[in-house]
């Protein structure tokens, strides 16, 4: 592979075929060839064997505009869209352009640029976007429960945190399975027929609105949930559709007893059943099965077919409840969460805050490590290759305070952390799913409690993975308002 040091301009193929006159000049009036330490590296990739510019074409122009024909490079180390940048390729050298000598005789004013490179760009991308989709429309449809795990809209906007992969059941292999294992069935409704459950009496079909829906879902499960925010977020995705968020309420009382929300992805013709619950003291009255087949109801209107999914160990057997309404079709997906997320010793913990040993640590991280070695804290991370991404603490017994944390049904966790460079990818999530399904795996079915205590910012991030906030705390320490939160497991 040639040595980057090695290349000069000439040797490196665009990627554009004009240069704006606009743009040139901006640069040339800073640019200085006896003096290259503020020159930006043009960045590049090779491509089918030749390094190819990925940016940086007015920049490479006025470098041999000045005379020179070497400037500093690197390579690319981003990911790209190799079948755009193809595409752009093929595309200059159709018109004669193979090195930024090229580029010299394709200076044009700005307005013509835009003309001839920017709406030439955009057009070559709505192109492909539009290819794309339609393809990925076609597999989709043919059988969307085995083409994905997830509605169509969400494969083209989700993406999995580093520590999750997803099998279809004829893809997994348990005993390679190198995670926990959590089985997700996804069945489909043609919307052929439909059930014609009657509600009972006492309760009426109403709408609700965020808020209200938000409530009722965190009142009806004890380790999910979301919040007012989050479901207001949804208003603002395509599939919203207002007509599909409904709630049965009790007549006497006007509270909500059941609720559902379904979408709509109106290009491909996909309803998209997501909340349904119901109150437990109003369960095993048809409730739910009602709420079903009124979404189903409404999307038979609009939509071609309706997808839904639920997680096969899920206590409230949601699987035989859309067998019920007439989702057929079920196929399994495996969701691992890799191993990377485990135990880790006091040891570590003093390694990752910066001590080399607990003789040398201040007071808080000796009570840490001291607590650790006896059994009675645990530390939970996520290893890469030897680098903990992250941290969380759970004191398992506080004699001064064992409603918190009492040794058997309460623990209490604290200085939960990930590191600021890898936030954003769903790991703190990850972590603190392990912990508490962990936990409830050691527990009886009586299960036991978690609390924490974290400063109002973070009240709604807790509480997207399963926590309730009790309130203001009593704590006033570092003199800020904290609130006290817990979760049932």
């Amino acid at each position: 592979m040639t040595r980057i040091d090695d290349l000069k301009l000439r040797d490196l193929q665009p990627s554009q075929f004009y240069i704006s006159a606009k743009k040139l000049q901006s640069v040339e009036a800073w640019l200085d060839a006896g003096d290259l330490s503020g020159f930006e590296p043009i960045p590049i990739k090779v491509l089918d064997g030749v390094p190819v510019m990925t940016d940086g074409h007015t920049r490479a122009v006025a470098a041999l505009r000045a005379g020179l024909d070497a400037v500093p490079l690197v390579w690319d180390e981003d990911e790209l869209d190799w079948e755009m940048y193809r595409i752009c390729v093929d595309a200059c050298r159709s018109r004669q352009v193979f090195s930024p000598v090229d580029l010299m005789e394709r200076i044009i004013p700005e307005t013509e640029y835009a003309e001839k490179w920017d709406a030439w760009c955009d057009k070559m991308q709505a192109e492909v976007k539009q290819s794309r989709f339609s393809a990925a429309k076609k597999a989709y449809v043919k059988d969307p429960c085995a083409a994905s795990s997830l509605p169509f809209w969400k494969t083209e906007r989700m993406r999995l945190p580093a520590t999750v992969s997803v099998y279809r059941e004829d893809q997994f292999v348990e005993a390679s399975c190198a995670g926990t294992d959590t089985p997700y069935f996804r069945m489909i409704h043609t919307l052929k027929s439909i059930p014609e459950p009657v509600l009972p009496a006492e309760y009426e079909l109403t709408s609700a609105n965020a808020d209200e829906l938000a409530s009722h879902i965190q009142a009806c499960y004890d380790s999910e949930g979301v919040t007012g925010a989050e479901l207001h977020a949804y208003t603002q995705r395509p599939v919203y559709d207002a007509e599909l968020w409904i709630a049965v309420r009790e007549r006497k009382t006007g509270r909500i007893a059941a609720s559902g929300i379904g979408e709509l992805d109106g290009r491909i013709g996909e309803g998209v059943l997501e909340w349904i619950q119901t109150s437990p003291v109003h369960r095993r009255k048809g409730l739910g099965k009602f709420v079903v087949c009124e979404l189903l109801r409404r999307l038979s209107k609009k939509a071609d077919f309706v997808t839904v999914s639920g997680r096969m160990d899920n206590p409230h057997k949601p699987y035989a409840l859309y067998r019920a309404c007439g989702f057929s079709h079920p196929v399994i997906w495996h969701m691992v969460r890799q191993a990377g997320i485990r135990r880790a010793s006091g040891e570590e913990m003093l390694a990752l805050w910066g001590y080399p040993d607990v003789d040398t640590a201040p007071p808080t991280a000796k009570f840490f490590f001291q607590n650790l070695a006896s059994g009675n804290a645990i530390f939970w991370t996520i290893d890469r290759d030897g680098e903990l991404l992250g941290e969380l603490y759970a004191f398992l017994n506080i004699r001064e305070d064992p409603e918190f944390a009492d040794g058997t049904t309460t623990a209490y966790l604290c200085a939960f952390h990930v590191k600021r460079e890898y936030r954003g990818q769903g790991l703190a999530r990850e972590i603190m799913f392990q912990f508490l399904r962990r936990e409830h795996e050691k527990r009886d079915d009586d299960g036991g409690m978690v609390f924490l205590t974290c400063h109002k910012e973070k009240v709604k991030m807790y509480q997207k993975m399963g926590f309730m906030d009790r309130g203001i705390s009593d704590s006033t320490w570092g003199g800020v308002e904290w609130h006290d939160m817990s979760c049932r497991i």
